[in-house]
């Protein structure tokens, strides 16, 4: 726990300094590349991705995390997570320093990025979806350059993990997303995607016959306290829609955030498993909170900033309270862990077989 607890607050000391806010972001930001790039076993899957190099057995994954993990199989399998950080990092850094250079954005919304869910913290385990998140996240602050661009940027992302394709309609159609809708038809919509939302998505699996096993076994958690707290979220930022709708960049962060929330809602009886779909869109809240924390006073910052270490203790103690094992809290630097235990210690970790895919 100490490990992390010592990132945040040496975060909010960075972001605290009479300095630059691009200068602020890329302190951080190193920061950040550090942790989870010099990071040995923590993260969910961390372990599982660590035994497929070692066993050479990941022929399936898709062909960009398959070079990563020829690295680390070539090399040593500490250099697949190295490489991956260094890449997702370099994303999410781009993202926030399009809106960082911008004058109306907080860096305090920095530090729902190592406090949240669907963040930095979550990318220590699914590595590959996270390095295809980033890449989206990053487009998603540079969407109003030519949509040819966007596209491509997510066929990219797409060979480092094929769900994030899911988000290329909403570049493709980008225009529908660009203007703010009635609070109302928000509401009713998501209240919609918890009732029908469910119904809808088993008749287009069966119909479809893909992913069956998503929502007939339940590899995971349902994930319902993820899905409250995004909850909350959504009204936080419904409340606070006045800050976005006026800037056509700003309003489409809300609406990527916001049909997340819809994914999520349809797939949340069938387990984290099967919303682990949404976490794309949903993953654009950072900078969202960047954006409204701007307006505020420094009382709701505060506010927020106590917010942030209470989610970053719950995931902790959450974590060390886990049946299977505790996926971080074990953290430790691969600097300061002998190179000849390593193995020993993954297979002590392994204790249920968990689907990466």
């Amino acid at each position: 726990m100490s490990y992390y607890l010592i990132l945040f607050f040496l975060t909010f000391y960075i972001i605290s300094l009479d300095l630059p806010r691009t200068a602020q972001l890329k302190l951080c930001f190193i920061l950040f590349l550090l942790f989870s790039g010099l990071r040995f076993n923590s993260g969910y899957d961390y372990p599982i991705y660590y035994e497929l190099i070692k066993k050479d057995n990941y022929a399936w994954i898709e062909p960009f995390s398959k070079i990563l993990m020829d690295i680390g199989r070539i090399t040593d399998p500490i250099y697949f997570f190295t490489a991956s950080s260094l890449i997702t990092i370099f994303f999410y850094y781009r993202a926030f320093y399009n809106y960082c250079k911008d004058k109306e954005f907080s860096t305090i919304g920095i530090l729902s990025l190592i406090s949240f869910p669907i963040t930095l913290i979550d990318s220590l385990g699914f590595v590959r979806q996270f390095i295809a998140i980033s890449i989206f996240v990053f487009v998603a602050s540079t969407i109003e350059r030519k949509k040819v661009y966007s596209i491509l940027l997510i066929l990219l992302a797409s060979l480092f993990h094929k769900a994030i394709l899911i988000t290329l309609p909403l570049v493709i159609f980008r225009s529908i997303l660009f203007r703010h809708y009635n609070i109302s038809l928000y509401i009713l919509l998501w209240l919609a995607a918890l009732v029908i939302g469910p119904i809808a998505l088993v008749y287009l699996v069966n119909t479809s016959g893909l992913y069956t096993d998503y929502i007939t076994k339940h590899v995971s958690s349902n994930g319902y306290k993820i899905y409250a707290l995004f909850s909350v979220v959504f009204f936080y930022f419904i409340l606070n829609l006045s800050y976005l709708k006026e800037n056509k960049k700003y309003i489409f962060l809300f609406n990527c955030f916001f049909i997340g929330l819809l994914f999520y809602s349809a797939s949340l009886p069938f387990g984290l498993h099967a919303s682990r779909i949404s976490w794309g869109l949903l993953a654009v809240h950072p900078l969202i909170f960047g954006i409204i924390l701007y307006n505020k006073e420094i009382l709701e910052r505060s506010a927020f900033l106590l917010v942030c270490l209470t989610l970053l203790a719950a995931s902790l103690y959450l974590s060390s309270q886990n049946q299977d094992r505790d996926f971080l809290n074990q953290y430790r630097p691969v600097f300061l862990t002998d190179k000849y235990k390593r193995d020993w210690i993954i297979n002590r970790s392994i204790q249920t077989e968990i689907n990466i895919n």
